[in-house]
């Protein structure tokens, strides 16, 4: 299997949910626990959450994983993307926010087995690009040098003629909870395939 890492975004201030998302059970459980144990099924062990905002209340999630802290996270999401690449010891990182529970071993598997001799791998569900972002290490110093114009996607976009996008078969690549209406959809999903 490649050298893959996981980088996982929960730093930020949940602004529009109003609670902190990756607190948020589905099933009973966080879904940040979600999304660590859906990598942990796909045989990624390199596992870092990128923290900030309320890092106290995430930390007892945080077992079996590299916690890193970014200070500027009030900045915005492309400084917790720079402060999880710079940590990064995988020859791939795979970047995704803390809210996309439903995110599972088939979606990350797709992207991983893209991975060998592409920068970027990104999966899409009916046309819509979603999550993990697969990003090589060949990027990493760019990522770490780049303004944050347009947050990771600015950044990608010079890159579209080399973007290779899997196509999978689950919505949970795509979905995530920006907003109560959002939350409550993925509970929804969640109960009905529970």
């Amino acid at each position: 299997m490649p050298n893959c890492a996981a980088i996982i975004l929960a730093a930020g201030y949940s602004s529009r949910m109003g609670t902190l998302k990756p607190l948020l059970e589905l099933g009973g459980v966080p879904a940040l626990s979600r999304v660590i144990g859906a990598f942990r099924d796909s045989g990624v062990s390199d596992i870092s959450v990128v923290t900030g905002y309320e890092r106290e209340r995430l930390a007892p999630l945080l077992r079996g994983v590299t916690e890193v802290v970014n200070e500027r996270f009030d900045e915005g999401m492309f400084t917790s993307v720079r402060a999880g690449v710079a940590a990064c010891k995988g020859d791939y990182a795979l970047i995704t926010p803390a809210d996309c529970a439903l995110l599972n071993r088939g979606i990350i598997g797709a992207v991983i087995d893209c991975s060998e001799g592409n920068k970027i791998v990104i999966p899409r569900y009916n046309g819509e690009e979603g999550h993990p972002v697969l990003i090589s290490r060949e990027l990493f110093s760019e990522i770490l040098s780049y303004d944050g114009s347009g947050g990771l996607r600015g950044l990608l976009e010079r890159y579209a003629s080399e973007i290779v996008r899997v196509d999978v078969f689950d919505e949970g690549a795509v979905l995530d909870m920006d907003t109560p209406e959002d939350y409550e959809k993925l509970k929804m999903i969640f109960d009905n395939n529970a």
